[in-house]
């Protein structure tokens, strides 16, 4: 008996230094559990927090997520086992994967409805329908999520599909005036594209050298990076759409500030993962 109860609190005890080097990593330390991890994977190579704590130092994005999976799909007792679901989620949003994102987000209020996750949740599934395009399932689940959790306060977007306004026709028309305008079109287009000239080179003069940015997300349709632009524009940040060719995909990346140093890219990543419940790249401005 002795025996069992000296076992048994070394099992314990080393799942709380197991549970002690998670919140290291999470922190920004990581030597110690670099470390410790092959001895806790040789001894525990089953147990949730142990892929857990392999899946946070795992350098590869891809072999992460589906070590977060694991925990999701064979351990759902797990008390990681939120915490991997957003992981998984988290991937596939930073890799434009937004509905797959969605479907893994879905899980939380669906299956642990009392996880204080739960908020950070909603929010970024919400958003993840969002810019992916799909407003009428966003406001559908939205209403839901009211109705199930009336005492959640979480991130409120504008969920109102954008109404078309066309020109009105005037009735009567002023030949006079539409001359007057025609007569002085070339001139005003000259002057407009002068104007762009050196508003150009002013913003290549005046771009910050700051060698750090927060990337949000890459859109294949302009329309969705716009619509992630404005989510990040109205709660104040400084977000910004730059457009690359990726081996013949044209694609939008929504970016957010210019940052000196890493630490300070850290900070506003950890403030938009807060706000917004998404988790973006720190990328290195070329």
């Amino acid at each position: 008996m002795i025996r069992y109860v000296l076992i048994l609190f070394s099992y314990l005890f080393s799942l709380e230094s197991i549970d002690q080097h998670i919140e290291q990593v999470l922190s920004g330390n990581i030597l110690e559990a670099v470390s410790s991890l092959p001895g806790y994977e040789t001894k525990y190579p089953n147990n949730p927090e142990v892929i857990y704590l392999s899946g946070l130092l795992e350098v590869d994005g891809n072999s992460a997520k589906e070590k977060f999976a694991s925990i999701s799909n064979n351990h759902k007792g797990s008390k990681y086992s939120v915490d991997s679901i957003i992981k998984v989620a988290e991937y596939y949003y930073t890799s434009g994967l937004y509905l797959q994102s969605a479907e893994w987000l879905k899980k939380v209020p669906r299956y642990h409805p009392s996880s204080k996750n739960l908020e950070k949740s909603i929010s970024l599934f919400i958003n993840s329908l969002l810019v992916s395009g799909n407003t009428d399932s966003a406001i559908y689940y939205s209403k839901i999520f009211e109705k199930q959790f009336p005492d959640i306060e979480f991130e409120r977007f504008s969920l109102q599909k954008k109404e078309v306004y066309n020109e009105p026709v005037p009735h009567k028309v002023d030949l006079d005036q539409v001359e007057n305008k025609n007569s002085t079109k070339k001139s005003k287009n000259i002057i407009v594209k002068i104007q762009d000239f050196l508003d150009r080179v002013k913003d290549d003069l005046t771009m910050p050298i700051n060698e750090y940015s927060l990337q949000i997300g890459a859109f294949g349709k302009k329309a969705n990076a716009e619509q992630q632009e404005k989510i990040l524009l109205d709660n104040g940040y400084d977000a910004r759409i730059e457009s690359i060719n990726s081996n013949g995909i044209l694609l939008y990346i929504v970016r957010v500030g210019y940052f000196s140093s890493e630490s300070d890219a850290k900070q506003e990543k950890q403030n938009i993962n807060s706000k917004l419940g998404v988790n973006p790249g720190i990328i290195r401005n070329e």
